[in-house]
């Protein structure tokens, strides 16, 4: 069956030009052959078309020289004729391929008008993006047939190959300075997350495409910050998405049912709930109810999946924050190489998605043992287990500290020295777009919250 299958399509191949049930792909070469008359009759046309048309957009194979030749000529610097290309044409071994002398001569002599060469250049590359979906949707369906893929894995080389034709049909151009902050100032208004816990005394905003790391080691609460901040943003109607591959769906509804009542998640995972605590938890589940939080806690999450799911929950739920627990726990099904360049493909994949999406990610990170073998435990940035690409591609590094479970009882804050008793220091160690510093934040362990600590002291903010 797949043999046939690979067969019936190399049937509908002509040259890498799909041809579907005998219909010519879409294609205008008569307007081909007005640009290219146009480029070789007036040497500064190209200027106007060299953001718009590539060789590849261009249906007949000669056509596609000879604008390379021109196309190659133009960026470094060279005068454009008749007898300039065809040298160039020459030299690249691509002339009598291209019709030879005749052909480009014969172009000559239509003699076009430059003043529609950029309208008749987006006809010629409208063509180009149609052609490019059919071929995009035989490709698909050739693939779907393929059992060797998993399913997951067709639609991200689907989602992949569709993103790569609608970036061909944006085209940019060049924009005045008052253009340029006046958009900033509308995405500042639609795209920045408030940040409401302690964090916000150095990092105002999450901002897409933020990759932010939040690293500790294991009890220091990492899962409950990342949560809290998930809650939060819903609370400001901003729709989370939220990759758990440590825990189930239901511990962590538990962890947030035990955030908002301070009920014990033992005995919300037994239903052990005292009398006088079930309005309580009533109200809790209520406001949950309303909160845009979407959960996957498919175990073992691998990159290729990873991308694909946040795709179209991005697309479904228009989601503005995505949470990932932890980066250690995903897997990368091309494995090439050992662990540690491993965890950097998936390093990288987060911050890919957070660009390609528009929405910052939020990603866990264990640390290694060597902060504990220091004398404060307080961690750095060489503790990021396993990859020092985590820091490349971070924009935002912070790591969770509570001096008092290595059984350390003072911190030296902005006030003086002071109890380390139910404090939690949370350190920016890397802030691309500000300043690294730290602030402390009452730990409520019965709560798996982190409660403001505005005046206790002010966050220690270090010169970046």
């Amino acid at each position: 069956m797949k043999k046939n299958n690979t067969q019936f399509y190399s049937q509908h191949l002509n040259n890498g030009l799909m041809i579907n049930h005998g219909k010519i792909p879409p294609q205008a070469t008569d307007l081909e052959q007005t640009v290219l008359s146009a480029l070789l009759s007036d040497s500064q046309a190209i200027i106007e078309i060299s953001d718009i048309l590539t060789p590849e957009m261009f249906y007949k194979e000669e056509h596609k020289n000879i604008f390379g030749a021109i196309q190659s000529m133009f960026n470094a610097g060279k005068s454009i004729d008749l007898l300039t290309v065809t040298d160039k044409l020459q030299e690249i071994g691509k002339l009598e391929e291209s019709g030879g002398f005749y052909t480009l001569n014969k172009l000559l002599g239509m003699v076009a008008n430059s003043s529609h060469i950029v309208d008749h250049s987006l006809i010629i590359r409208q063509k180009f993006i149609r052609r490019e979906m059919i071929n995009l949707s035989m490709q698909t369906a050739q693939n779907a047939y393929d059992e060797t893929f998993e399913d997951l894995e067709v639609l991200a080389m689907h989602e992949r190959d569709l993103e790569k034709v609608s970036n061909a049909s944006v085209i940019t151009s060049e924009k005045s300075l008052s253009q340029i902050m006046r958009q900033m100032r509308n995405k500042e208004k639609k795209s920045g997350i408030p940040v409401k816990n302690a964090l916000r005394d150095i990092v105002a905003n999450l901002s897409a495409p933020d990759l932010i790391i939040l690293a500790a080691r294991p009890a220091m609460g990492k899962t409950a910050f990342a949560m809290q901040i998930a809650m939060e943003c819903a609370e400001y109607d901003v729709p989370v998405m939220v990759f758990s591959l440590e825990m189930s769906e239901s511990q962590l509804v538990n962890r947030m049912k035990n955030r908002l009542t301070g009920i014990p998640v033992k005995r919300l995972e037994a239903d052990n709930i005292y009398r006088e605590e079930a309005e309580n938890l009533l109200n809790a589940e209520v406001k949950l109810d309303t909160l845009p939080i979407f959960i996957d806690d498919t175990a073992g999450l691998s990159l290729t999946d990873f991308k694909s799911k946040a795709a179209r929950c991005k697309r479904k739920n228009k989601i503005g924050l995505i949470v990932v627990d932890y980066i250690q726990l995903m897997s990368n099904k091309s494995k090439n190489g050992n662990r540690e360049q491993e965890i950097s493909e998936i390093s990288r994949g987060l911050k890919i998605v957070a660009k390609n999406l528009g929405v910052p990610v939020i990603a866990l990170s264990q640390l290694s043992r060597k902060c504990e073998e220091r004398g404060d435990k307080k961690p750095m940035l060489s503790d990021l287990r396993e990859s020092g690409a985590i820091e490349q591609d971070a924009d935002i590094v912070t790591f969770l500290y509570r001096p008092e479970y290595y059984g350390i009882e003072t911190i030296e804050t902005n006030e003086g020295t002071q109890s380390s008793a139910g404090i939690a220091e949370i350190i920016v160690a890397k802030y691309r777009q500000g300043s690294t510093g730290s602030c402390f934040s009452i730990f409520e362990g019965d709560k798996m919250n982190f409660k403001d600590l505005l005046t206790f002291t002010k966050p220690k903010i270090d010169a970046f």
